[in-house]
């Protein structure tokens, strides 16, 4: 590529403005950064519309674009300088490597909840690498769905993609109109939902896994960094949860607390079982 006027390159261009973080939803693919989402995302099927590549990046995306031996050479694949890519894009991209995808339709939560054995909540995460680090946690642990209420930014949003290392481009979630509604939801589908809150009087994480708490299904519920789950949902939650710290340490980053009580969850549940 040797001109910003080409069309071929549009879905790249200004990924670093907030208008295009605010058109993300309503746009008709989404962007994967670096070799890592972009191959995740090529071995679970996911084909590309085309991929942007550094000039010294391309020999790279042959090797991240072959699955089971076999090579898509029906995909477009634009070479660029770092400079032009920079002014395509509006920032630095270390990594050199963008792709496009199709955006999957959306789903609803009460029909990605059926029949699935551990899912979470996320309430006014509003960061897009929380939310990536969410998904990310929620594949290592095998959480099979993600709720997200109307604050949390657009899992296919090009940060929260990379973050994730693609698992929010993969794995299945949805839209809620609350953080209340999910719970609701996840409720009357027979699921008990787990608050993650650091109250003094909520059960210990450990003493929580060994009496049941996480025994199929469930509903693990993270909230906003500062402001933690809301009063109305930590009342409509069957179970609150806290994880024991050191002396002057409140609390943990959401998707780090996540990843203790997923790891519990697990543990108690036989891991991979």
């Amino acid at each position: 590529m040797t001109s910003l006027d080409d069309e071929a390159v549009d879905d790249y261009r200004d990924l670093r403005s907030l208008g295009s973080r605010q058109a993300d939803q309503r746009a008709d693919h989404f962007i994967a950064e670096g070799p890592i989402a972009i191959h995740r995302l090529i071995e679970h099927g996911r084909r590309p519309r085309s991929i942007l590549a550094l000039t010294n990046k391309v020999a790279k995306v042959r090797e991240i674009t072959t699955v089971a031996g076999h090579t898509d050479t029906t995909v477009p694949v634009h070479s660029v300088t770092a400079g032009l890519l920079e002014e395509l894009t509006g920032f630095d991209l270390h990594r050199g490597l963008l792709a496009s995808f199709h955006r999957p339709t959306p789903t609803s939560a009460s029909n990605i909840l059926e029949g699935i054995r551990g899912a979470v909540l996320a309430e006014q995460v509003t960061d897009p690498e929380n939310v990536g680090a969410i998904f990310r946690t929620a594949a290592a642990f095998g959480l099979e769905t993600v709720l997200l209420d109307q604050r949390c930014p657009d899992p296919l949003y090009r940060r929260c993609v990379r973050v994730s290392q693609g698992w929010s481009a993969l794995m299945a979630n949805a839209r809620v109109t609350s953080a209340a509604e999910g719970v609701r939801q996840a409720s009357a589908g027979g699921f008990r939902t787990v608050a993650l809150a650091p109250h003094r009087h909520a059960m210990v994480v450990d003493e929580a896994a060994g009496s049941g708490v996480f025994e199929d299904p469930f509903l693990l519920i993270v909230g906003a960094e500062a402001t933690g789950i809301s009063k109305q949902v930590l009342e409509q939650a069957d179970v609150r949860i806290q994880i024991p710290m050191s002396p002057g340490v409140d609390s943990l980053n959401v998707a780090s607390a996540l990843a203790v009580v997923a790891s519990f969850a697990a543990a108690s549940r036989g891991w991979t079982d």
